[in-house]
């Protein structure tokens, strides 16, 4: 969840869109720290704009997903008393 959206939005954002639209230098300009630094900021990013998501009951269409996999895979198959009879 969070780690993740975090991750991604630091891959692109910083490491990616930044210095391809000339908004910061060249990434091989700042000390490895830099990047760390600014990685862990933005997984703490991803992990507080997931708590407050989950807390809103918002939900991804992954996460949906997900839970509906699990209800089919644990939901036992039902009979269904046919309707029709013999003499139809």
């Amino acid at each position: 969840g969070g780690v993740v959206f975090g991750t991604l939005f630091w891959a692109i954002e910083d490491e990616t869109m930044g210095p391809a639209m000339g908004l910061v230098g060249d990434n091989t300009q700042y000390p490895v720290e830099a990047h760390v630094r600014g990685w862990a900021a933005h997984v703490a990013f991803g992990i507080v704009t997931a708590a407050v998501a989950n807390s809103l009951g918002v939900t991804s269409e992954f996460a949906e997903r997900k839970q509906l996999s699990e209800w089919r895979r644990t939901k036992k198959p039902q009979r269904v008393a046919s309707s029709c009879s013999a003499n139809d």
